[in-house]
């Protein structure tokens, strides 16, 4: 990356997630910095390197030129909590993660984000699958301006919501805590905790690509143009295969099992459907397809003989 002994890489990924549900629907882009700069989806040469606090404001500006048919809210994690790069993006929407030691303007004087936490009513309504536990989201907010301590006093800070979530399991017990900023102003508190929690799937998704099933840091291309081809096809398979692990509809159950035979994947019985075998098993049924597609009837009928001619195939 920087010099001969600094190996890697850095991906930058944007996912479009139902607001309603969390469901992923599509990779929305991604950006890869090598040695020599940035390649990106929209781009045909590899781009200036950027710090990633303004390759974020770069694409979040991209991503609302796209014009989709919703408004895009774009949920970033705690890396963005920088005011000057938030008010730059005060003509989107957005919800992010800061620190908790972060200042703010509140009632004319910056303040940290943990000082006002008491200032907050909060109230417990939403129940959810937190690592695995049921938890229970406590949530308030409070309205400040977006400007840190060591600024100087802005006459112009943009105002914004605080929203403080609290993730508690079934006792009570204190699970996380989240200092949540947001201009995002036609939802409501809980809608907004929501979102960050879902925020996480991109983690999945994440853990689809690169451990769980492509198993990208395994891949043997010798440039970095290679891989980010390889990456946008990879992306998009992921989220197949994503959307269709978390149905859990009578045919979609009936094609994951089907998936999976086709794999060839021993699995366990407590688990018999897992993201490789359904990777696995999508890759053979699209060489199906396509031999189904290139060959008529007659032609398989012949191949069918000559397997069982060489090969002793009952088929």
């Amino acid at each position: 990356m920087s010099h001969d002994k600094d190996v890697g890489y850095e991906l930058y990924a944007s996912l479009l997630i139902d607001s309603e549900t969390g469901e992923p629907i599509a990779p929305l882009g991604l950006e890869l910095t090598n040695n020599k700069g940035t390649l990106q989806c929209d781009q045909t040469e590899a781009q200036e390197k950027q710090t990633h606090l303004d390759q974020l404001v770069n694409r979040v500006h991209l991503l609302d030129e796209m014009e989709l048919s919703k408004k895009l809210v774009h949920i970033i994690d705690r890396e963005a909590d920088s005011a000057p790069h938030l008010r730059k993006m005060m003509k989107t929407k957005w919800l992010t993660r800061a620190k908790k030691d972060a200042t703010v303007e509140y009632n004319g004087e910056c303040v940290t984000l943990a000082s006002l936490a008491y200032k907050i009513d909060n109230e417990i309504k939403e129940a959810l699958n937190y690592q695995g536990q049921l938890a229970f989201l406590m949530v308030g907010e409070l309205s400040v301006k977006l400007r840190r301590k060591s600024e100087k006093k802005r006459d112009n800070a943009p105002e914004v919501r605080l929203v403080i979530t609290t993730v508690l399991d079934a006792k009570g017990k204190e699970l996380a805590k989240w200092f949540l900023l947001s201009n995002v102003d036609d939802a409501d508190a809980w809608t907004l905790a929501t979102w960050y929690y879902w925020r996480w799937k991109i983690e999945s998704w994440f853990k689809v690509l690169k451990g769980h099933g492509f198993q990208l840091e395994h891949w043997q291309q010798s440039s970095s143009e290679a891989i980010f081809r390889r990456l946008i096809m990879s992306s998009m398979a992921c989220v197949l295969v994503w959307k269709l692990y978390n149905d859990n509809s009578k045919e979609a159950l009936n094609l994951k099992t089907f998936l999976v035979k086709l794999s060839g994947r021993l699995t366990k019985r407590t688990k018999p459907i897992t993201h490789p075998a359904l990777l696995a098993g999508l890759w053979v049924f699209m060489q199906i397809n396509e031999v189904l597609n290139t060959y008529s009837l007659d032609e398989m009928n012949t191949y069918r003989e000559l397997g069982r001619q060489y090969f002793g195939l009952d088929v």
